[in-house]
């Protein structure tokens, strides 16, 4: 794990300095440093299908749960800098750790999407009668079906979308390296 050094901004009266270092120090004893693009598309797309919340129940219907993904959607967008007023103007991504970025965040709103339709998720209608006839949200049955369709949309929608991700992750890194190849032996040739 490794830890990157936290500094309060300049200004501070000092009784701020100290309340804010001391939240700044709260939240790095939480923070947990991921590397590899696999287990970080992992998490923002188990995120994104709303299987990593405070409940711990996947609740596909939630609003919450599509608010997340709104703050998703202002990430990925933020990510690459073309939001203005809540209207998207895609440009052409130059810089290769936003490619990266952009590339991950619509991996997780894939998944999330994946994880929520019917189409993907049979079983979601199930849960959709449930809820709609007026079934306790803690009964057992209910659970139990919530528990189910957790598991078949993290099969067929958050581990295809986590697969995809990783795929066209190394594709980019390749594709990277052959062009620095191609430019080192023409720049060599003259």
């Amino acid at each position: 794990m490794r830890y990157i050094p936290l500094i309060p901004p300049v200004g501070l009266k000092a009784r701020y300095q100290k309340r804010l270092l001391s939240s700044m120090n709260d939240v790095r004893q939480i923070l947990i440093h991921t590397e590899g693009v696999e287990p970080i598309s992992r998490y923002f797309c188990r995120i994104a299908a709303g299987m990593e919340t405070a409940l711990g129940m996947f609740r596909p219907f939630s609003a919450r749960d599509s608010h997340v993904m709104h703050q998703l959607k202002q990430s990925a967008a933020g990510a690459v800098g073309v939001t203005n007023k809540n209207v998207l103007f895609m440009q052409p991504i130059k810089n290769k750790s936003v490619k990266y970025i952009k590339l991950i965040m619509d991996s997780a709103l894939h998944a999330g999407k994946a994880a929520r339709s019917p189409k993907q998720v049979p079983i979601l209608n199930d849960l959709k009668v449930l809820l709609r006839n007026n079934n306790i949200n803690g009964s057992e049955n209910h659970m139990e079906i919530s528990r189910r369709a957790e598991q078949q949309a993290l099969n067929m929608a958050v581990e295809p979308s986590i697969e995809n991700c990783s795929r066209r992750f190394k594709a980019m890194m390749n594709s990277n390296l052959l062009a620095e190849k191609y430019r080192s032996k023409l720049e060599k040739s003259d």
